[in-house]
């Protein structure tokens, strides 16, 4: 599976969130492996960012 999570250094953050109304629960790398960390996948993930690094996208597989 993989997911795709805007860190919270968004540039437009506050355009997305007060003139366009597009709330996004903004996380950076730490929180994002934490997250997971909690979940079946555990430490099977992988994030990956565009050279910004605003855009993270987590590719996971589940440990069963």
């Amino acid at each position: 599976m993989w997911w795709e999570i805007v860190s919270p250094a968004n540039p437009i953050r506050a355009t997305m969130d007060y003139v366009l109304h597009w709330e996004l629960v903004h996380r950076d790398k730490s929180q994002l492996k934490r997250l997971f960390a909690e979940t079946r996948f555990k430490d099977n993930v992988k994030i990956l960012s565009e050279k910004d690094q605003i855009n993270f996208f987590a590719v996971a597989q589940r440990i069963d």
